[in-house]
């Protein structure tokens, strides 16, 4: 009775899972993350059972599901282990789902040669279960990789093949991938017309059939043929549909992408708060699920973007970033391919050790003592590899991969060449013969008597393990070396990096018959591993002398502008002169960043007083530029041609600076705002004139500003320019005048980040008006920092405060 009821319990248990793994399939792609949800519990209760078969199919489905979620090591894991266990049951269908959906995750990790591999693999066990809708499957995974590369033919012949089988049978959701495919690959030939055809045919039978992550793409697609042809609300409303479909589905690649490429279309049309905004949320996204690809074109904007407004602080920042985040997704990739070898590594000791498990049954001593020693071969392989990839100085890296592969295999010379493939030769950074390291050494392509070359030109690799009969196979036997101790065996690996071969790593012994196959193997597994960590050093060496470059041209930058700041405030006049021609003044200066557009200005004209607050075109270098060519247009105005009045005086200032700025052979838009004061000290009467920026008085015993107002045409070119207008007010002592350029009002800050703005401003100054005006100048100071707060500053900050 216990029997029974244990068995009625084992069957509803396998009924309930199994329902809950065709749930989880159906939504592997349009809800990841619940699916993921579900194969976990899949997984849970197949062990409950024991049952090792419908284990593998949660793992096959909970790593199929974290390919869309970006989580790309655990993907490749749990398919590998399912997959294991699918060979242990022969189960050529689900291996041939695993090997699809490792040559997806692959695809994504940019491993397109290993991708390409797990997708053709997956086409032959199609084949031969005959699984008409997985072979279709699996040939439009073919052709994505032939696109990526840039194989357009091959691509569009495999896409095409995929179609013609889709006839014969009813699966939509394959043929919305591969109708988005041919999109893809047309539009990457330009061929807009048939890529829109084939996007539009996406869409449409996505709709139809719900398959919204599909397309998402078709979508973004589409929005990208609109921005070629300038349609930017066509292209608005694309992309707006793929954020939409991608937030609903949680398609978190295809909400990243879709926000990016919606900044930057906002960027493209000067939009650039809108641009940002959306370039924010993006790279939000992407950081969320470690999307390095999106990052990396996200600061690779912005650097672009920041030198083009000559903020060339932001712009090296973004660049530095680029290059961290794309250096870490090359660490990141090269460790999964790494680890994945580990992986294939630790399988393929698994299988050995069953197969020395049944050799014992058999009583074959021999084969099972050969094993044993191969996989003691395998774990320090294993080991040697982990410490190799966890070395990126170069010259300790070579001395490793010397110590360590002679401790597997014979190998009294070694060497790795890298190929230069601008010189056409391979040079030879690391080459021991009879441990004694050998420099310089460099061989030409056009070498016919050399295996390295051979190996390169015919990308595979050489086994020799007779010399005097082999070796005319590959060299031209007149240019065989004749002098010196000749080895009798021979093995060259190619070293490969993504599918293009960057050297060669060969051994060579003078024994005969030193290199069977399992030494071949090991060899070419260890060459593996020295691909990767090459690469991983090159890059770090590369990204170092590219900071160090960075870091040298950023010092020479900082020194140039730390002394033109010098000179800049070598021009403003000292707060003691101010004090000495005013009861009181204070200065508020806040430049945004170490020089400044903003700047301030004071001269004593026999028996008048002309002081001036002026904001020039930017900030940082370029306003700091403009700054001196008004600031020199003042001095003349004033001292050289003798002018007090101060709408003559901006008049005057205006006509030197667009005589200075004609001599360009541009166009030039550059100029300044500026409030200009002259005060008669002996008969309190204030003259002023503006262009753009106001005055504003405070007379004493008064609670209001009276405010004096400006031009609305700067210092520089206008369209119909005019006069300047010349006011005069009668101060008493006490009044109190602020002269003051935009910087403050237009910072954002406090709780929703907006600006500080004129109204608050002048709210403040009234609040303050009783203060002396240098604590005034503290109290400003500590408002503007707060309402900042953690905010950049936008623009350079300049207010003066005098007391009459």
């Amino acid at each position: 009775m216990e029997k029974k009821r244990t068995r009625i319990e084992t069957q509803e248990s396998i009924a309930q899972i199994d329902e809950m793994s065709e749930k989880a399939w159906l939504i592997n792609r349009t809800n990841p993350v619940e699916s993921g949800r579900l194969a976990e519990r899949v997984i849970v209760l197949s062990e409950e059972i024991e049952d090792e078969f419908r284990i593998g199919r949660g793992l096959f489905i909970l790593g199929s599901s974290q390919i869309w979620i970006s989580e790309y090591e655990n993907s490749t894991f749990n398919l590998m282990e399912a997959r294991q266990i699918f060979e242990d049951f022969e189960s050529t269908l689900y291996q041939a789902k695993c090997q699809y959906s490792l040559g997806s995750c692959y695809y994504y990790l940019s491993d397109y040669e290993e991708s390409l591999d797990c997708f053709i693999r997956s086409l032959e066990l199609y084949k031969n279960c005959e699984d008409l809708e997985g072979v279709a499957d699996a040939y439009n995974g073919i052709g994505s990789v032939y696109y990526v590369t840039q194989n357009y033919e091959e691509s569009i012949k495999t896409l095409e093949k995929s179609l013609n089988i889709l006839k014969s049978i009813d699966a939509d959701k394959i043929r919305t991938k591969v109708y988005n495919g041919l999109g893809d690959v047309y539009y990457l030939i330009k061929n807009y017309d048939l890529a829109e055809h084939y996007y539009v045919l996406c869409i449409d039978l996505g709709l139809k059939s719900n398959l919204k992550q599909s397309i998402t793409l078709a979508y973004e697609g589409l929005a990208a043929i609109y921005i070629e042809h300038d349609q930017w609300n066509e292209a608005h409303e694309c992309i707006d549909s793929a954020i939409k479909l991608s937030d609903e589905i949680e398609f978190k690649i295809g909400l990243a992408n879709s926000l990016f490429l919606k900044g930057k279309l906002y960027m493209k049309e000067k939009a650039v708060d809108l641009g940002m905004k959306h370039l924010q949320k993006a790279i939000k996204v992407a950081e969320e699920i470690e999307e390095f690809d999106i990052q990396c074109k996200y600061h690779q904007l912005l650097s672009q973007h920041y030198e083009n407004k000559q903020d060339f602080e932001r712009g090296i920042y973004h660049y530095k970033v680029f290059h961290e985040i794309n250096y870490t997704w090359e660490r990141r990739k090269n460790s999964l391919q790494l680890r994945s070898l580990q992986m294939k590594i630790h399988l393929e000791q698994v299988g050995r050790q069953n197969e020395i498990y049944k050799l014992k049954n058999k009583e074959l001593k021999s084969r099972t003592n050969q094993l044993i020693e191969s996989n003691k071969r395998i774990k320090a392989l294993a080991q040697i590899g982990q410490e190799i990839n966890s070395t990126l100085n170069i010259d300790e890296l070579y001395q490793i991969i010397y110590e360590q592969i002679n401790t597997l295999i014979d190998a009294p010379i070694l060497y790795i060449g890298i190929h230069d493939s601008i010189k056409s030769v391979i040079n030879f950074p690391f080459y021991m013969r009879d441990n004694l390291r050998l420099n310089g050494v460099s061989i030409p392509m056009d070498h016919t008597g050399k295996f390295t070359v051979w190996c390169i030109k015919n990308q595979k690799e050489l086994v020799i393990n007779d010399f005097q009969k082999e070796s005319s196979d590959y060299i031209t036997l007149s240019e065989r070396p004749t002098r010196g101790k000749l080895p009798h065996s021979v093995m060259i690996i190619p070293l490969k990096v993504e599918n293009k071969i960057i050297g060669v790593m060969g051994i060579h012994s003078y024994d005969l018959n030193s290199y069977p196959n399992d030494k071949v193997n090991i060899m070419k597994a260890m060459a593996a591993y020295v691909a990767i960590a090459l690469k991983n050093a090159q890059n770090y060496k590369r990204i170092h002398d590219l900071y160090q470059l960075i870091e040298n041209k950023n010092n020479e930058i900082m020194d140039s502008i730390n002394y033109a700041k010098r000179i800049q405030n070598a021009f403003l006049p000292s707060i003691d002169q101010f004090e000495s021609s005013f009861k009181e003044a204070f200065i508020l200066y806040e430049p945004k960043d170490i020089v400044a557009g903003d700047f301030y200005w004071l001269q004593q004209v026999e028996d008048i007083t002309i002081f001036v607050v002026a904001d020039c075109t930017g900030h940082g270098v370029p306003g700091a530029m403009v700054s001196i060519i008004c600031h020199n247009a003042l001095n003349k105005a004033v001292i050289e041609y003798g002018l007090k009045k101060p709408s003559e005086i901006l008049d005057k200032t205006r006509d030197l600076v667009l005589k200075t700025f004609s001599k360009s052979l541009n166009d030039v838009h550059d100029g300044m705002d500026i409030s200009l004061c002259a005060w008669n000290q002996a008969t309190n009467w204030l003259e002023w004139s503006g262009a753009n920026n106001p005055l504003w008085v405070i007379q004493k015993g008064h609670k209001a500003i009276l405010v004096l107002r400006p031009n609305k045409q700067p210092i520089g070119q206008f369209d119909n320019p005019q006069p300047y207008t010349n006011h005069r007010v009668r101060l008493n002592s006490g009044d109190r005048i602020y002269l003051f350029s935009d910087g403050y009002v237009d910072q954002f800050g406090g709780n929703h980040d907006k600006k500080y703005k004129t109204v608050q401003f002048r709210s403040k100054l009234l609040s303050i008006q009783d203060q002396p005006i240098n604590k005034q100048k503290l109290l400003l100071k500590y408002e503007f920092d707060a309402w900042k707060g953690g905010s950049y500053q936008v623009d350079d900050v300049c207010i003066m405060g005098i007391e009459v």
